[in-house]
C-alpha cells in the first residue's frame, strides 16, 4: 500500500511538472509572439514617419541641387536616403515576419504535446497566421513599389525632363502609396484582436502556472 502511494505521489509529481514544463514554455512563446508584434508595429511605425516625410525630404533635394536636377541621381541625397531606409525596414519586416511564422508553428507543436485546451489559442494561430499572409503581401508590394519609387526619382535627373514630366512624378508616387496604403491597412486590422488574446491567454498561463506551482 505504501508503494502504491509512493507510486501515485511521483506519477502525479510527474505530471505537474510536465504542466509547469508546458506552461513555462507556453509563456515564452506567447512573449516572444507579443515582442515580436511590438516589432512589426514599430517597423510600420517608422516606414509611416518616413512616408510623411516624403515631400520634406523631396524638396531638401530640390535646394540641395539648386535647380540641377541631376542631383537626384546620387544615392545619399535625402530622398534616396529615405527610400534606402524604407527598404531596409521592409528587409527587416520579412525577417520578423519569418520569425512569427516560426513561433506560431511552435505553439502548434508546444498545445499538441499538452493538455492546455486547445480553444485557448486557435484564434491567436489563426490570426497570426492570416497577419503573416497579408504582411507578406505588403512587404512584397512594398519592396517592388520602392523599386519604382526610386526609379521615378532618378526619372528626374533625365536632361528631357520638362514641366509636365516633372509634376507627373508626383501622379506616379500617388499611385504607389495608395498601393501601399491599401496593403497596410489589412495588416493594422490584425494587431488590436492578436494583442487582446496574446494578452488574455497570458493571463490563463500566468493563472495556470501558479495553481500548480
Amino acid at each position: 500500500m505504501k508503494f502504491l502511494r509512493r507510486s501515485l505521489m511521483l506519477v502525479l509529481c510527474l505530471a505537474l511538472v510536465a504542466c509547469s514544463q508546458s506552461v513555462e514554455r507556453g509563456l515564452r512563446t506567447t512573449e516572444l509572439v507579443q515582442d515580436n508584434i511590438n516589432s512589426i508595429t514599430n517597423n510600420l511605425n517608422e516606414i509611416q514617419r518616413l512616408e510623411n516625410a516624403i515631400q520634406t525630404d523631396f524638396e531638401m533635394t530640390l535646394r540641395q541641387g539648386d535647380q540641377d536636377l541631376s542631383v537626384f541621381n546620387k544615392s545619399d541625397n535625402p530622398i534616396m536616403t529615405n527610400v534606402a531606409n524604407r527598404n531596409k525596414l521592409s528587409d527587416q519586416l520579412q525577417k520578423t515576419s519569418d520569425t512569427i511564422e516560426e513561433l506560431n508553428e511552435e505553439m502548434v507543436s508546444q498545445l499538441e504535446k499538452s493538455d492546455i485546451p486547445k480553444d485557448q489559442t486557435n484564434e491567436i494561430v489563426e490570426l497570426v497566421a492570416a497577419m503573416k499572409q497579408d504582411l507578406n503581401v505588403y512587404t512584397s508590394d512594398y519592396k517592388k513599389n520602392l523599386e519604382l519609387e526610386k526609379q521615378t526619382y532618378q526619372s528626374i535627373a533625365n536632361p528631357d525632363t520638362n514641366y509636365e514630366n516633372f509634376f507627373a512624378v508626383f501622379n506616379n508616387i500617388d499611385v504607389i502609396m495608395t498601393n501601399n496604403q491599401m496593403n497596410l491597412e489589412k495588416v493594422l486590422g490584425y494587431f488590436e484582436k492578436i494583442n487582446a488574446h496574446l494578452i488574455d491567454f497570458k493571463v490563463y498561463l500566468t493563472n495556470l502556472k501558479e495553481s500548480h506551482s
